[in-house]
């Protein structure tokens, strides 16, 4: 097996057990969070869950899946030449490392008897041993550790998914709640056990069930194990580390391999060293969004000379370079191990505008393809209006046009790309998809119409004649993306569609209308039967005839008769 494919084997493997430990986690949290209605209730909803975590059920998954979580990452670790990570990948790998510390203390309190194996008979057994100042610090900094951990491995694996940053707006609340219920559940528990104890013979079945005589036992005893157990864990991490140093010597004595970027920087390596470890190495700055995973292609490279000197490409790097339809000579290089010199040049050079946005959880970041709605508003007869007036009152006039038609923009969830002389840009549908889209560039068309003659009324005075304004929309795939330099990088789109729905509302005029709309946004938004006046016409710059319809005002379409919107999708 080669390299690459055993780096993929343990990153898989790390995810999958992560998920195992994730829900185990959950249902632990879920479970003490209803102790705020009573013991009982916990007893009640351990019994729904102790047939899955039982070591006769599924139990033993839970230990092995931590015992592989905690190798594969160790073996991450142990595998880059440079541990240089960002802020949040340091707290993950940091939290991690610190769970079983913490947990070996917070099991010693909490499962002093081999009958337990994970769960009391009773959950007020579990509160009792950890109900006192000693334990109950540990319980909850473990709760943190853990459910910090896992949240934000959560988040490294899904962050480059299209529908993730509207779920994670509508999962951050409970995701921060379940913890906090969780303790405050015991906190709650843990009042009910101690009134429990006023009992000398519930007392002394519990502390038999911990294998005690006195609380002042069963305290000592936990700690001892869990200093003991504790001690172990960091001796491992300290030979864990040492070895790692150990390695560390012997790569750069096994440095034989010369790696030349296009820049003329030279590195040298040991065979079977990836090409962005090496861009590590030699502090070459080198973009990966996903932190060298596989799951992006910002780190790709083109390969200028010795193409056969690179591991063979994995399965999970195929699938990506076959995404961006790369060209032969194009790799990973997180995936792209050296065997033998090779001339490489990053095909997505750091400079000063992309720096901002390499470690930006944003599906934008490098582009999508993506289908959206445009719309194009311009205001008509404003160069000549301009003539005759004072450059402050032509700023003043425009500040309050585009912020009136920018807030019509954003309540219908739009997104203002820019303005452009008197002109502005919008776009639509960015995360709620291109029927979500339309629509609601149908309704801001309203909203614009509606805000300008608020602002005729408001400038009447200073108006010769009211303003009027011209707006063209249409839909299709575009390349979705930040694009600029320096301050000047924003969210934008570019494509044949969005040129189209720039020609609409150049054909306002042509047409003696307000508002041009396409036909492929009539259909997307359902009003694909509405009776309006229709026209076939040339677009310049595409081949083919576009059927549009042409408009005084949004009010004469039917928008009353569209869905209501989605506003969990906010662009």
């Amino acid at each position: 097996m080669s390299k690459a494919s055993v780096r993929s084997l343990t990153s898989s493997i790390r995810l999958y057990s992560g998920l195992i430990l994730m829900v185990y986690v959950f249902t632990h949290l879920l479970n003490a969070a209803l102790g705020l209605i009573s013991i009982e209730v916990m007893n009640a909803a351990l019994k729904l869950v102790q047939p899955i975590w039982d070591p006769m059920g599924f139990g033993w998954l839970v230990p092995g899946a931590a015992f592989l979580h905690m190798i594969t990452a160790l073996y991450e670790i142990m595998r880059m030449p440079v541990l240089r990570f960002s802020i949040g990948y340091w707290t993950r790998l940091l939290l991690g490392l610190m769970i079983p510390y913490v947990l070996i203390a917070h099991y010693m309190g909490s499962h002093m008897t081999p009958d337990a194996l994970g769960f009391d008979p009773e959950y007020a057994g579990a509160i009792y041993s950890m109900f006192n100042p000693y334990i109950f610090p540990t319980m909850v900094f473990l709760v943190i550790v853990a459910w910090g951990h896992g949240c934000l491995g959560m988040h490294y694996w899904l962050r480059f998914k299209p529908w993730y940053p509207a779920a994670w707006k509508i999962a951050i609340v409970p995701t921060i709640a379940l913890p906090v219920l969780a303790i405050a559940g015991f906190i709650s528990g843990g009042k009910e056990v101690m009134i429990q104890i006023q009992d000398p013979q519930r007392k002394e079945a519990l502390l038999t069930q911990h294998g005690a005589k006195t609380e002042q036992e069963m305290l000592e005893e936990s700690l001892k194990l869990g200093n003991i157990a504790g001690i172990g864990y960091s001796g491992f991490l300290a030979l864990a580390f040492a070895g790692r140093y150990l390695l560390q010597i012997v790569r750069k004595r096994r440095r034989t391999i010369r790696i030349v970027y296009s820049d003329g920087t030279t590195v040298y390596v040991p065979p079977g060293i990836t090409v962005l470890n090496a861009s590590m190495l030699a502090n070459v700055r080198h973009p990966s969004v996903c932190g060298g995973r596989g799951r992006c292609s910002t780190c790709r490279i083109r390969i200028e000379d010795g193409a056969g000197s690179l591991s063979e490409p994995t399965d999970e790097e195929r699938k990506v370079l076959t995404r961006i339809n790369a060209a032969p000579n194009v790799r990973l290089a997180c995936s792209a191990s050296v065997q033998a010199n090779v001339r490489v040049h990053p095909l997505l050079g750091v400079h000063e505008a992309s720096s901002r946005t390499l470690n930006r959880s944003d599906e934008f970041s490098f582009g999508q393809d993506i289908d959206i709605a445009i719309l194009f508003a311009d205001l008509r007869g404003f160069t000549e209006l301009s003539e005759h007036k004072l450059p402050y009152d032509i700023v003043f006039l425009l500040n309050q046009y585009f912020q009136q038609m920018g807030h019509a923009i954003e309540k219908e969830n739009g997104h203002v790309d820019k303005f452009i002389g008197d002109g502005i840009m919008a776009l639509f549908g960015l995360r709620s998809g291109v029927k979500q889209g339309c629509m609601a560039a149908l309704k801001a068309a309203l909203s614009m119409e509606l805000e300008l003659e608020k602002l005729n009324r408001s400038l009447e005075h200073d108006l010769s004649e009211p303003l009027r304004m011209s707006i063209g929309i249409h839909c299709g795939h575009v390349i979705a993306g930040r694009m600029g330099y320096g301050s000047t990088v924003g969210l934008t789109a570019v494509g044949d569609p969005v040129n189209t729905a720039s020609r609409l509302e150049g054909m306002t005029r042509q047409l003696n209308c307000n508002l041009v709309i396409s036909q492929d946004v009539l259909d997307n938004a359902g009003l694909e039967r509405i009776a309006l006046p229709g026209h076939d016409v040339a677009v310049r710059g595409r081949t083919g005839m576009l059927r549009v319809f042409s408009l005084q005002s949004a009010s004469e379409l039917e928008i009353s008769a569209m869905p209501a919107l989605d506003k969990s999708w906010e662009d």
